[in-house]
C-alpha cells in the first residue's frame, strides 16, 4: 500500500472520528440539556476557609459548583484561624477534576459564585463557565440567575427533560485539548476497527463460498455447474478457471 493511500485512510478515519466525537457531545447537550445542578451519579463536597465546592459527575458531564470568598472577608470572620490562601487553593484542586479549574483566591472584592461544566464521551472535551448572579439559598439546587460565559452556542428545543427545564440548551465552544484529541483518536480507531472487521468478514465469506463451490465442481465466481465441462473459462460469466497455455492471462 502506497504512502498516499495510507495518508488518505488516516485522514478519512480522522474526519470520521472528529464528526463522531463532536456530534455525540452536541447530542448530549441538546437531548439532556445543561442543567448544571442536576443530580449526578457521584457527589463530592469540600469546604475550607475560602472555598465551598460541590462536584457532581455523570457518564457525560462533570460539574464543579464553587463559592469563593476573598481573603479580606475570611480574615474579618476568623482572624485567628486564618489559613494560607495557597493551602486552601491546593486543597480545593485535589477535589476538582484536572480538566476543570477553580480561580485562585483574591484579596478583595465580592464573593465569586460560579460553576464549571465539562461534557463529552468517553472523556470530557468541551467546557463552559457559568456565572451565578444571585443566590436565594446556600444549596446549589436553589441557585438562580445562571449566565453562561461566551463563547457558546444557545439553542431552544421543544422538549423538556425535567420540570424546571426551560428548553434552552447551551453548547460550550471552549475545547479541552487532551479530551478532544483522545475522543477523536478513540472514535477514529473505532471506525477503523469496524470497517476492517467488515472487510475481513466479507473476505472470509467470499473465500468460504469459493472453496465450497470449487469442491462441488462449480464456478467459484457465479456458481455455474461445471461438472461435465472441461473448459478454461466459465461459459456463464467468463471467469478464468485455469491458465491457458501461451496466454498472458
Amino acid at each position: 500500500m502506497s504512502i498516499r493511500r495510507v495518508a488518505a485512510r488516516i485522514a478519512r478515519y480522522g474526519a470520521a472520528g472528529v464528526m463522531t466525537a463532536l456530534g455525540l457531545a452536541v447530542a448530549t447537550f441538546v437531548i439532556f440539556g445543561t442543567d448544571i445542578f442536576a443530580d449526578g451519579t457521584r457527589h463530592r463536597q469540600q469546604q475550607n476557609s475560602r472555598y465551598n465546592l460541590t462536584v457532581a459527575s455523570t457518564w457525560y458531564r462533570d460539574t464543579v459548583f464553587y463559592r469563593l470568598e476573598p481573603s479580606s472577608v475570611v480574615e474579618r470572620r476568623a482572624p485567628v484561624t486564618i489559613v494560607d490562601a495557597s493551602t486552601d487553593y491546593r486543597e480545593a484542586r485535589t477535589l476538582v477534576p484536572r480538566w476543570l479549574s477553580v480561580p485562585r483566591p483574591t484579596t478583595d472584592g465580592d464573593d465569586e459564585l460560579a460553576a464549571e461544566v465539562a461534557e463529552g464521551f468517553p472523556l470530557p472535551m468541551l467546557r463552559s463557565t457559568f456565572d451565578i448572579r444571585s443566590v436565594v439559598s446556600s444549596a446549589p439546587q436553589e441557585t438562580v440567575g445562571v449566565e453562561p460565559d461566551r463563547p457558546c452556542l444557545l439553542l431552544n428545543v421543544p422538549w423538556a427533560t425535567h420540570a424546571s427545564d426551560t428548553g434552552q440548551r447551551v453548547v460550550p465552544l471552549r475545547p479541552i485539548p487532551a479530551g478532544l484529541a483522545a475522543n477523536i483518536a478513540i472514535f477514529a480507531a473505532g471506525w477503523w476497527l469496524l470497517f476492517t472487521g467488515v472487510r475481513c468478514t466479507r473476505a472470509g465469506v467470499n473465500w468460504t463460498r469459493s472453496a465450497l463451490r470449487r469442491r462441488k465442481g462449480r464456478c467459484t465466481a457465479c456458481g455455474y455447474d461445471l461438472t461435465a465441462l472441461d473448459v478454461p473459462e466459465c461459459p456463464e460469466c467468463g471467469h478464468l478457471l485455469r491458465p491457458v497455455a501461451g496466454s498472458d492471462r
